[in-house]
């Protein structure tokens, strides 16, 4: 009863090679082996019609149970996602290249943002700092940025009439010991 089942050998060594010989995957020489066999065994030959019609049923039964989408849906569907995915990048890429406004830094007082005009301020190097704040003060001048990778710094008088600001500018280009350069900020 403890027997074990083993598997009976084929009666013939050509027809462990049928599966491949059906499938058409056997090298030339081997392939004509067993063409010439199954011409004269009858065991082979059944053994072959067994496997063949094995493989049909199960190509069949493959068939069957694939969902069928004509397929025109198939290539629009896959158009129309193509399409999107296009849409997408090209909106992506002109929001990246779309320049967008640059406001410079707004310097408050109390809350309230001052009215005034920006100078580009560059600060003689060998200028000290006491004289450089006082002169500053002088002129109702403060820094509201900097020192940039230039070292020039942004500096906003308390007016934007143009008359005052060419004042503001002469008096402090012509103060070489305290002002390097000054002129008239622009807003990248």
């Amino acid at each position: 009863m403890n027997e074990r089942a083993t598997p009976d050998p084929p009666i013939h060594p050509q027809m462990q090679l049928l599966p491949w010989f059906l499938s058409g995957t056997l090298h030339e020489v081997e392939r004509q082996q067993v063409t010439a066999h199954l011409a004269h065994c009858h065991v082979c030959r059944a053994e072959l019609e067994s496997l063949t019609l094995l493989r049909r049923i199960l190509r069949d039964s493959f068939a069957e149970s694939k969902p069928r989408l004509p397929g025109r849906t198939v290539v629009r569907a896959g158009a129309v996602l193509a399409c999107c995915v296009i849409g997408l990048q090209l909106a992506m890429i002109i929001r990246l290249w779309t320049p967008r406004p640059v406001t410079a830094p707004t310097a408050t007082t109390q809350g309230r943002p001052l009215a005034g005009t920006r100078l580009r301020f560059v600060a003689n190097p060998d200028a000290r700092a006491q004289p450089l704040e006082e002169f500053l003060r002088s002129v109702a001048a403060r820094i509201v940025a900097g020192p940039d990778g230039e070292g020039s710094y942004v500096v906003e008088i308390p007016t934007i009439d143009p008359g005052r600001v060419a004042q503001t500018l002469a008096a402090l280009q012509s103060h070489p010991e305290i002002a390097q350069h000054v002129s008239v900020a622009t807003v990248e």
